[in-house]
């Protein structure tokens, strides 16, 4: 663990990105995003990924459902071939404008070096709507040699939230 900036977060709004998911979404997987290079999960090549609205992405093509309820992992309940950014039942809602509760990626850099970032951006927590007071940031980041970091941007909610990490 490691705190301080990172520099895909200081710049993500100056480099161009792509809103994945527009609010409002509840319970979403998005359509298949190919990744811009190569990339190992857990030793297998992998092309692209599916951004959940509650906080992670899978790399199975195949998946529908976005699974809101966390568990403790590894679990049997818990989506295949997935990295947990902060899986937690969340949802964006409509009219908080834009960088604010939405689903951005943004690919940076130059090959061999390049990061693929995954930008949850002020979404809220079941039962709750948009408020500044109300949200969560947190990105994944992809880096081309193989790595990941998950990032916890902020975190404003009045209500208490606990969230899964980790990948399976």
């Amino acid at each position: 663990m490691s705190t301080g900036s990172w520099e895909y977060l200081a710049t993500f709004r100056q480099n161009p990105s792509t809103v994945v998911m527009p609010p409002p979404v509840d319970q979403v997987l998005s359509s298949w995003q190919p990744l811009p290079f190569a990339w190992k999960f857990y030793g297998s090549e992998v092309h692209g990924y599916r951004i959940s609205d509650n906080g992670y992405i899978t790399f199975d093509s195949g998946a529908i459902l976005s699974i809101p309820v966390h568990a403790t992992l590894p679990s049997k309940d818990a989506p295949n071939n997935a990295i947990f950014a902060y899986w937690e039942d969340l949802h964006t809602s409509a009219g908080a404008g834009q960088w604010s509760n939405e689903i951005r990626t943004c690919t940076w850099g130059s090959a061999p070096n390049r990061v693929h970032v995954i930008y949850w951006i002020a979404v809220v927590p079941k039962g709750v709507e948009w408020s500044s007071s109300n949200s969560l940031s947190f990105a994944l980041a992809l880096f081309e040699g193989g790595d990941f970091d998950v990032t916890f941007v902020a975190g404003r909610s009045t209500v208490r939230v606990g969230g899964a990490i980790g990948a399976e």
